[in-house]
């Protein structure tokens, strides 16, 4: 039998996070105050683990991972600052994850963010990531270099477990709070097999604002289309179903959205 995988937060087990979050909420009254109602996104890069830890690699290859995560990096700095000027965004960068914070006023811009993120990052490092938003009680401390709190455990938890696929999926307290305030934005939130993601190609489509014949040229000439169909038969050649699954979900989407070359 396959053992069970120690899954820990910091070196901690979650389930000892939740103890001490309970402890707190309990005994400490003046720091159970600081407790927020907040959004929370944890976001992680597919992939990126197996480059930093290739125990393969020539000499001062680990530089490429350095770039590629100095790039993505950017990507998501600038993203977030664009959208920072008239909304409250805190981000926390943890090696290839990343964390956002927003009040709930924020709900679409934050979901527009991260489709534009992913999409950029996708097309333009070549990388996938998956992810989970959720929203709860949070503790934000020092400008966001610490977060501790039920919600932020259960968004990494929610992307580690449940976001097999390169999507963000939406936890149901996000879900629900949308729907309290009425946030939702159109047409960028989509369902499927018991999980609501946010539709990072229909957030992509509306801000070019070209049809789906030019949008496919520009995909096909950054190398997107082949980079997705190269690495779905390099793991099928290779018998690794569970990252075989993932290049295949990610193109099934495209195709389902019309977004594929014939």
């Amino acid at each position: 039998m396959a053992k069970k995988k120690n899954v820990t937060i910091a070196g901690i087990d979650p389930d000892e996070w939740l103890s001490i979050d309970a402890h707190i909420d309990s005994t400490e009254e003046v720091v159970a105050r600081k407790y927020d109602k907040k959004i929370i996104a944890f976001l992680d890069l597919l992939a990126m683990k197996d480059l930093i830890l290739n125990k393969k690699r020539k000499p001062g290859e680990e530089i490429e991972a350095f770039e590629i995560i100095e790039q993505i990096k950017s990507i998501v700095e600038i993203e977030t600052r664009s959208l920072d000027r008239d909304h409250n965004f805190v981000l926390l960068q943890l090696s290839d994850s990343f964390i956002f914070t927003c009040s709930d006023e924020d709900i679409a811009q934050l979901i527009l963010l991260l489709g534009t993120i992913q999409m950029r990052i996708l097309v333009e490092c070549k990388f996938q990531l998956r992810g989970a938003i959720t929203y709860g009680d949070v503790y934000i401390a020092d400008e966001g270099k610490q977060i501790i709190g039920p919600a932020y455990i259960e968004a990494y938890l929610l992307q580690e477990n449940n976001a097999i696929y390169p999507r963000i999926i939406l936890s149901n307290a996000f879900v629900d709070r949308m729907g309290e305030l009425n946030h939702t934005p159109s047409g960028v939130v989509l369902s499927a097999d018991s999980e609501d993601f946010i539709d990072y190609l229909s957030i992509y489509l509306q801000t070019e604002s070209k049809n789906r014949t030019d949008i496919i040229t520009h995909l096909k000439r950054q190398n997107v289309f082949s980079f997705l169909q190269q690495h779905y038969n390099q793991y099928r050649s290779n018998n690794n179903y569970s990252v075989k699954q993932k290049y295949g979900w990610t193109i099934s989407y495209f195709k389902n959205k019309g977004v594929w070359p014939k």
